[in-house]
């Protein structure tokens, strides 16, 4: 599971560091891609396949399909770190995600994105927000299925319910 946040600069050819933590999680190869909401994104090889076998799924034969799917395959880029950790993040991933010299990685369970940390500050929820959320979904769906849901993401809850 990746997750934390971790702010780092990138230069002008698009060289970052990306963290150990991050690394460890990501293996040895990974993709980066375009991500939702105004970020970028990189998946370890075996998410990426997952990611794909989703986005190849839609029908072909609509033209918003092959459009989403162009979106995110052309977008797309096999990457390797070096043994210091350095990456060169694409130019268009630099501008689709509004990087320019800061950058934030943030671990997102099953990928990191790739954030201008402007743009994530303001699309992330004050604590007030998170905590309604949370009041919302518990009304929906019973604490016991939340807590599955979060053990199938492998969120340790750290008790037994035996």
């Amino acid at each position: 599971m990746l997750l934390g946040e971790y702010s780092h600069s990138v230069d002008a050819k698009g060289r970052t560091v990306l963290p150990t933590e991050l690394r460890e999680g990501l293996g040895d190869s990974f993709v980066v891609t375009r991500g939702l909401d105004g970020c970028a994104c990189i998946y370890s090889m075996e998410g990426w396949e997952t990611f794909i076998k989703n986005i190849m799924s839609l029908k072909a034969n609509k033209k918003e399909n092959r459009a989403l799917q162009r979106a995110f395959l052309a977008k797309s880029k096999k990457l390797t770190a070096d043994k210091q950790g350095r990456i060169v993040l694409p130019q268009n991933i630099l501008e689709l995600a509004g990087i320019e010299d800061r950058l934030l990685f943030v671990g997102a369970f099953d990928k990191v994105e790739i954030w201008n940390e402007e743009r994530y500050k303001a699309q992330s929820l004050p604590e007030k927000s998170v905590e309604e959320l949370m009041d919302e979904a518990s009304k929906l769906r019973s604490p016991e299925d939340i807590l599955e849901d979060m053990e199938d993401f492998g969120v340790p809850m750290g008790f037994d319910n035996d």
